[in-house]
This record gives structure tokens, sequence and C-alpha cells, in this order.
């Protein structure tokens, strides 16, 4: 592999989730804050996920839809900068289905913001119709439009951020500056459920439990 054209990033210096060795046991085990310590920006996680019924409710905090499907990509820049994108698409409603794109985004040092206080948010989103057998699985379900895409943009307070997003982004932040975020998680009252979601996630960070 050849060096990178000037002023671009160089692929060979990024961490990657999930990138870690053999998973250890008993007392060899990783905390949460060792592994985010070990993780140094660059940083991404990519990845897909699906729910249904209940989960779904949880997830997005409604039951007007019976199947979502989404896909991530969480990075952690080199500046220190936190940006959460997700595409995803619920369907199975008695009216329309809805297909979206949202990026959190928090900028780098030296800044005013906090770590979980509030994130500025581009959201676009579009109604349309997928195939009623469609059932969830890998990747996103094909998605015919019935309407032009809305764009919004707005600053987000933490609490106000989907599951799914809150979790990624507090990996961001805890790989970003881990005694700041674990302080204000704790804070928060967020630290406990935080580092039990983290503990056992293998692709989590640069470094397994």
């Amino acid at each position: 592999m050849g060096d990178p054209p000037p002023g671009s990033r160089d692929p060979r210096e990024e961490s990657w989730a999930g990138s870690s060795g053999p998973e250890r046991r008993g007392d060899e085990v990783r905390s949460v804050r060792e592994r985010a310590v070990a993780t140094a920006a660059p940083y991404r996680r990519r990845g897909t996920e699906w729910s249904s019924g209940a989960s779904l409710a949880e997830q997005f905090r409604s039951r007007e839809y019976r199947h979502a499907s989404l896909e991530y990509d969480a990075t952690l820049l080199s500046d220190g900068s936190v940006k959460v994108l997700l595409k995803g698409v619920l369907w199975g409603s008695d009216d329309r289905d809805q297909r979206y794109r949202v990026q959190h985004r928090r900028e780098p040092e030296p800044t005013a913001s906090i770590p979980f206080d509030e994130y500025e948010t581009w959201v676009r989103y579009q109604y349309g119709s997928v195939p009623d057998d469609t059932a969830p699985g890998d990747g996103l379900p094909s998605f015919a439009p019935e309407t032009e895409p809305s764009d919004d943009t707005m600053t987000l307070p933490w609490s106000e951020l989907f599951p799914l997003h809150r979790r990624l982004i507090v990996e961001l932040e805890l790989a970003r500056n881990p005694a700041f975020a674990e302080y204000r998680l704790r804070e928060l009252g967020e630290w406990a459920d935080a580092r039990d979601d983290l503990k056992w996630d293998r692709d989590a960070f640069t470094q397994g439990p």
C-alpha cells in the first residue's frame, strides 16, 4: 500500500471497533474505563441493527411501526469531534412508512459544550412504502418514496436522543475523554447502565473485554 495523498487521513492510522484479540476471562477482563483509555482517535464503529415489536417501541418511543432496520457510522475524528450518522427505515404502520437520516455532532476542544448535554443535529426524513412481506434483516429494505424529503437542523438535549443514538455517543465520548465522560455519566445517574451495556460488547472500543 502506497502513501496517501498529501493532506488526507492515512487509513492505516484509523482505529476500528472490534479489532481486539481473543476475549479475556476472570480477573483478566478489562474494565470499560481501561478499554476507553486504550482507544485513540481517529476511531470508527460501523454496523447494522434491526428491531421489532416492544424493542422498536423502546428504541424509537413509538408504537406506530412494527419493524425498523438501520445502519450507523459512529466516528471520533482526529481533532476530537464526535460524529454519529444513522440511516434507517421504519415500516409496518397502518399509514405510511418512513426512511430517515440523522447526524449528531459535538465539536472538538476548545469548546463550551460538555458531554451528554446538547448535540448539534441534522435530520432528513421521507414518507413512502416498504413491501408488505418485508422482514427485518441485514441492510435496509427496499423503499418507494411518496413525498419529497424534509430536512431540519436543531440542537437536541441529551434526554431527547433515541437510546441507540445515545449508546453510540457514550462510546465515543468515553474514548474522547474517559475521565470526564465517566464523571458526567455518574452525575446524570447513567454510569452503571452505560458500563453494563459496554462491558461485554466486544465490538466496542479497540480492545475487547
